[in-house]
Formats: C-alpha cells, sequence, structure tokens
C-alpha cells in the first residue's frame, strides 16, 4: 500500500514539469480554483495545449482537446480523494512576476479508503513567452 501512495509523488513531478514548461495558464482563472488546469506550451513554433482534469477517479491528459494514449496519471490501485482531492489554483503575483500555480492532490488506496495520502506544490512557469 506504501508504494501505491508513493505514486502521488510522481504525479505531482510530471504536472509540475508541465506548469514549469508552459508560457500561459488558460485554466484556471487567478484565485478562482478548479479540478483541472490548461496551459499553453510552447515548443519552437508550436503550440501545444495540454490539459490534466479530473474524470471520476482518474486524473486524465489531453493534449489539444484528445486525450492523451498514455493512460491516467494514476494507477488502477489509488483514487484520488473525492472531488476536491486535486485543486488547481492560479495564485496572484506581481505583474513582472511569472505566474504561478498552487496544487492540492489526495489519493487514497482502492483497497483501503482509510489510507490516505496529501501532496501540496506550488510552481512558477519558467518560460512566460507565448508569441
Amino acid at each position: 500500500i506504501q508504494t501505491e501512495l508513493m505514486q502521488g509523488g510522481v504525479i505531482m513531478e510530471r504536472i509540475s514539469r508541465e506548469i514549469k514548461k508552459a508560457c500561459d495558464v488558460i485554466n484556471p482563472t487567478t484565485n478562482n480554483p478548479g479540478s483541472s488546469l490548461e496551459l499553453s506550451i510552447k515548443n519552437g513554433a508550436t503550440t501545444t495545449i495540454t490539459k490534466f482534469s479530473l474524470n471520476g477517479d482518474n486524473i486524465e491528459i489531453y493534449e489539444n482537446g484528445s486525450l492523451t494514449s498514455t493512460g491516467p496519471l494514476n494507477s488502477p490501485k489509488i483514487k484520488i480523494a473525492g472531488i476536491t482531492g486535486l485543486t488547481f489554483t492560479q495564485l496572484t503575483t506581481i505583474a513582472t512576476a511569472p505566474k504561478a500555480i498552487k496544487i492540492y492532490l489526495e489519493i487514497q488506496s482502492m483497497d483501503n479508503a482509510l489510507i490516505k495520502a496529501k501532496f501540496y506544490n506550488t510552481i512558477f512557469l519558467r518560460n512566460n513567452k507565448c508569441s
């Protein structure tokens, strides 16, 4: 069970990596928390819209509107703990500072609902040039 719950760290790392690569946050808007995160990621001349979204017990990844073939970020042995178990908040920063996203993730074992783990992180976008 401990191995399953450690997967929360892997999920947080994946989401954090994408936030750092992003040049803009489409959703959620500032100080309006939500269970999905939509980012604009520029790679050379190509811009990709990447979305992390809570769908039932799973975190799904979409690129340019299509569900990725990698499947949910979480394994079938863990689930997101309720509708508030995944929350993204775009924080207010000064105009010259990069945008920041706060992530809250709570997962629980599918075998025992009493076994849960909570994860928190705040990440700043490192690439602020979408144009």
